[in-house]
C-alpha cells in the first residue's frame, strides 16, 4: 500500500509540470490571444491580420481566417482551462497521497505496538 501512495504522490508533482511544459509549448508557438485581438481592433502586427488587412482579402479567405482564428481562441481557452482542471486534480492526488502515507505509518506504528505487547 505504500508503494502506491509514493507513485501517487510522485504523479501529483509530475502531472502539472508536465501540463505547463506542454501548454508553453502550444501557447508560445500559436499566439491565439494576439490573432484573436487583432480581429476585432486595428493596429499593425506581425503575427496575424487586422481588420484592414481582412478587408483587402476577397471575402471567402477573411471568412475562412476569422473562423479559423476563433477556433484558435476556443482551443487555447479551452486548453488553458483543462491545465487548470489539471492542476486541482494534482492538488487533490496529492492530499490523498499524503493521507494515505500517514494512515499507512499509524497503521504500521500500531501494528508494531501490538506485536511487541
Amino acid at each position: 500500500m505504500k508503494v502506491f501512495f509514493r507513485i501517487t504522490l510522485l504523479v501529483s508533482i509530475l502531472a502539472p509540470v508536465f501540463a505547463l511544459l506542454s501548454t508553453l509549448s502550444f501557447a508560445a508557438h500559436n499566439h491565439w490571444e494576439v490573432r484573436h485581438y487583432l480581429l476585432d481592433h486595428n493596429g499593425a502586427s506581425d503575427l496575424g491580420l487586422t481588420k484592414e488587412d481582412l478587408s483587402l482579402c476577397p471575402k471567402n479567405v477573411a471568412a475562412a481566417y476569422k473562423a479559423s482564428v476563433n477556433d484558435g481562441y476556443k482551443l487555447g481557452n479551452g486548453l488553458g482551462m483543462l491545465w487548470a482542471e489539471v492542476v486541482c486534480l494534482a492538488a487533490v492526488l496529492f492530499m490523498c497521497s499524503l493521507l494515505g502515507l500517514r494512515a499507512v505509518r499509524k497503521t504500521t506504528i500500531h501494528l508494531n505496538q501490538m506485536s511487541n505487547d
